[in-house]
């Protein structure tokens, strides 16, 4: 592990001080335990966002949109089609 610092507002500094009396762990537990759940988060979505419009271009699967009533695959707002992986031009 290495060693690191980072500045704090003081309400930050108080937050994290009674959470960690609360929970009866360090400070810098807390803060890498943040981090990780942070950085956790962000691959989860990174992953989502290069899957996003995967099987657009499919045929064999229903058409939810319509199913639905709602004419897009993104709740009626037009920018996307069921058959176009990309935002629509202009709007």
């Amino acid at each position: 592990m290495l060693r690191t610092q980072i500045y704090l507002s003081e309400a930050e500094r108080q937050g994290s001080q009674a959470l960690a009396l609360r929970s009866s762990r360090s400070q810098s537990a807390l803060i890498r335990e943040a981090i990780d759940a942070f950085l956790q988060q962000q691959g989860r979505l990174g992953w989502l966002r290069q899957a996003r419009g995967l099987w657009a271009e499919r045929i064999d699967l229903p058409d939810w949109s319509a199913r639905r009533g709602t004419g897009s695959v993104h709740g009626g707002s037009g920018a996307m089609t069921r058959r176009s992986a990309s935002p629509a031009v202009g709007g």
